[in-house]
């Protein structure tokens, strides 16, 4: 899940992300404001303002295809219909770059769930060589990655980018592949690169994410000086990367404010 927070007359979003094991098991008591409610997060057929922050609460359920193509519905769709019947929720869905890749990306798919007025973005996608290892196997993720970017430019969706140990193929995939670059382009997800390459997804268009990571080590501290503000976008990945002082609990979108502090 992805909480977005917008500050008014500031310019800043914050985006706070994380995933439990299906999209089924969402429960909006696991988003909590900063005084400890749920209050807010209210279905489509009530009205309500989000309540403890300033600005505008923005949900985002990120539903990402993990079991095999025949589960697709099974674990994408719960997240659609959680965004199409509640307020200020939206919706993102993806094939993580990890997972299946055995079997081929179905654009057709995807093109029908992208389609959804609550669905605003396309991810996670990208690519990951930290946990795959194999040259085949990398080749399959960029072939796929590619494959999505065309499809993310066809339909015209924001992308939500995974990377880990594969910047160079990235930035290269990106150059030539990326059409959308503006403020919209999206998101480069848990940003652990250089400098060089931050200032390079900056230059396309994409903004940084960082979270917990920066309150347990100082070597992207550079790096968020260096990015404008308003280019810098604060999300959990919960339930993992918990920030300090909350290490060894499950990560949730109220401890993001450790992550704004650092």
């Amino acid at each position: 899940f992805m909480l977005v927070h917008r500050a008014k007359g500031k310019g800043q979003t914050f985006i706070i992300e994380g995933r439990e094991k299906t999209p089924a098991s969402a429960d909006t008591s696991l988003f909590t404001n900063p005084n400890g409610s749920n209050q807010g997060f209210t279905p489509a057929s009530t009205s309500g303002q989000a309540v403890g922050v300033p600005g505008t609460l923005k949900v985002i359920a990120t539903a990402v295809q993990r079991y095999g193509r025949k589960r697709l519905a099974e674990v994408i769709q719960p997240a659609i219909e959680l965004a199409e019947n509640c307020v200020g929720i939206w919706a993102t869905v993806g094939l993580h770059p990890n997972d299946n890749l055995d079997e081929g990306f179905d654009p057709d798919a995807y093109d029908k769930l992208l389609k959804y007025d609550k669905v605003i973005a396309f991810g996670e996608i990208g690519l990951d060589y930290y946990r795959t290892k194999g040259e085949e196997d990398q080749a399959r993720q960029k072939k796929r990655f590619i494959e999505q970017l065309e499809l993310a430019r066809q339909v015209g969706k924001s992308v939500v980018l995974h990377c880990r140990n594969a910047h160079d193929d990235m930035l290269d995939i990106l150059d030539s592949k990326l059409v959308i670059r503006n403020s919209n382009a999206g998101v480069i997800h848990s940003f652990t690169g250089t400098i060089d390459e931050a200032r390079r997804y900056l230059d396309l268009g994409l903004y940084l994410g960082f979270n917990g990571i920066l309150t347990f080590t100082s070597q992207y501290d550079e790096i968020v000086r260096y990015a404008p503000l308003e280019r810098i976008l604060l999300e959990t990945d919960a339930p993992y990367l918990t920030p300090v002082p909350m290490r060894g609990k499950r990560n949730e979108p109220l401890y993001v404010k450790h992550v704004a502090r650092k």
